[in-house]
């Protein structure tokens, strides 16, 4: 994990790609994601802190948030690979595609900075914001095509995934929401920061 790290913050695209030809690369992705999202999930978790959520409701909420954080990874990395496949004229393989995407979520790891004050919102999107320029970057280099060109089919495939998520996919979304609730044991919106004790207050 270390040497991925290094291999992250340092752009080291030549080493990425020979890391990719590991055996265990899946298996090394498959772990990134999940210990990625539930950092992020910590760095967002403040709303539960304010509320003073149960310890066990607390780590099951943080639980619930990185696989449904995963599970909708895992949908954008469908749309992206369905993508490349009606654009390009080489396509990597899905389990290409997902480890590649999967082990550049890996910046995500400093996720548990976003519950610092203040500053923990900037980084949580920085972190994102880097995160989306390495997979661009990575994956051009991979398919050989430019940058521009794989940041049009990352965008595109957005684009896809959130006009998905706010029609066919909007039932499926009110699940999730009402999930993290009924796990959190609470009953207002855990993404609306809105509903911090003296939210209100700091607005005036």
């Amino acid at each position: 994990m270390n040497q991925l790290l290094s291999i992250i913050f340092s752009r080291n695209t030549d080493a990425f790609i020979a890391l990719l030809a590991q055996p265990d690369s899946t298996w090394l992705a498959a772990r990134v994601v999940f210990f990625a999202l539930l950092s992020e999930s910590v760095g967002q978790s403040v709303i539960l802190f304010a509320h003073k959520v149960k310890p066990r409701r607390f780590f099951a909420s943080l639980l619930v948030n990185a696989l449904l954080y995963a599970v909708r990874a895992f949908l954008y990395v469908i749309i992206v690979y369905v993508l490349t496949r009606f654009i390009l004229d080489e396509t990597p393989t899905f389990r290409e595609l997902s480890t590649i995407v999967g082990l550049l979520h890996a910046p995500l790891l400093l996720g548990f900075l976003g519950f610092l004050p203040y500053a923990g919102k900037p980084i949580l999107q920085i972190l994102e914001a880097y995160m989306f320029i390495l997979i661009v970057g990575v994956l051009s280099t991979f398919l050989s095509i430019s940058f521009w060109r794989m940041l049009l089919i990352t965008a595109v495939a957005y684009g896809i995934f959130e006009l998905l998520s706010a029609t066919i996919g909007k039932p499926l979304n009110n699940f999730a929401n009402a999930l993290q609730r009924r796990v959190a044991g609470t009953n207002f919106d855990l993404r609306d920061e809105s509903v911090l004790p003296g939210a209100a207050d700091k607005d005036d």
